[in-house]
């Protein structure tokens, strides 16, 4: 079983007598009041510091995509829940897809620190032009060096398209 599985085992009853999850809108309400947290039918979950929508459940924080896909299908999935739009908070169960590790890590964003402005283009202040990489079935490919960003930009992203990369992966 999967590790992030593990955590949701036997969680799907708790799930259904705490929680009514709508499918159309990818929202979690409160079946019963609790106390000075909120009243019954009251939208519920919190967003963490990386955008997931968070429900409580056991005494355990849980994220609500994984929490949504377990209570439409009944079971937890092989392998990982994406979200297809990005939008690490919108739990519609249109919205949510299983893929492989590979496949989450095509989909992901430009990290905070790329000064590239888009995935696998970098600056080499060496040579004053900017480096192309793509990373595609563990293997690191170079596609060049190029003077003008635009074309290193366009370079990485028709490269992409042809690995199958997700059509958010890298958005710029």
């Amino acid at each position: 079983m999967d590790e992030r599985n593990q955590r949701y085992e036997g969680m799907d009853m708790e799930l259904s007598d705490r929680y009514r999850y709508c499918p159309d809108t990818g929202n979690f309400y409160a079946k019963q009041s609790i106390p000075k947290h909120y009243k019954a039918g009251a939208k519920v979950g919190h967003l963490n510091s990386n955008g997931y929508v968070m429900l409580s459940c056991e005494g355990k924080t849980v994220r609500a995509h994984r929490a949504a896909w377990l209570m439409h299908y009944g079971e937890m999935p092989d392998g990982q829940i994406d979200h297809v739009n990005g939008d690490r908070a919108d739990n519609r169960i249109e919205n949510l897809r299983v893929v492989t590790n590979q496949e989450n890590q095509m989909n992901k964003r430009v990290q905070s620190n790329n000064k590239g402005g888009t995935q696998g283009v970098y600056w080499d202040k060496r040579r004053g032009k900017y480096q192309v990489h793509l990373k595609a079935g563990g293997v690191k490919k170079s596609l060049g060096r190029f003077k003008d960003w635009h074309e290193a930009v366009y370079a990485h992203w028709y490269a992409k398209l042809d690995e199958g990369y997700h059509m958010n992966h890298g958005r710029f």
